[in-house]
């Protein structure tokens, strides 16, 4: 992510770390933009066009998903040294 700001990259990591939950619900939250219409859905052309559908076939299906283990901890680790060592220069 070249350019980014630190806030950017910190949302990035929370989202993919909470992918299962933040996942579905950003997919309401991008549907619930165009309809609240639950019998449509937001289908994307292109950057500038967007169309409403009704789904077709299953609605639901199963994911797999990779974990990474400890992920969490890594993060809080550095939140806390990154947060320690902001103090200490104060």
């Amino acid at each position: 992510m070249i350019g980014a700001a630190n806030e950017d990259r910190t949302l990035w990591t929370e989202f993919h770390s909470n992918v299962v939950t933040l996942g579905p619900e950003s997919e309401q939250m991008l549907h619930d933009l165009f309809t609240k219409n639950e019998a449509e859905e937001v289908d994307f052309l292109s950057r500038d066009k967007v169309r409403l559908v009704a789904p077709s076939g299953p609605t639901e299906t199963q994911a797999t998903v990779a974990v990474r283990r400890g992920q969490q901890f890594f993060r809080q680790s550095v939140l806390t040294a990154s947060t320690f060592a902001a103090a200490s220069v104060a």
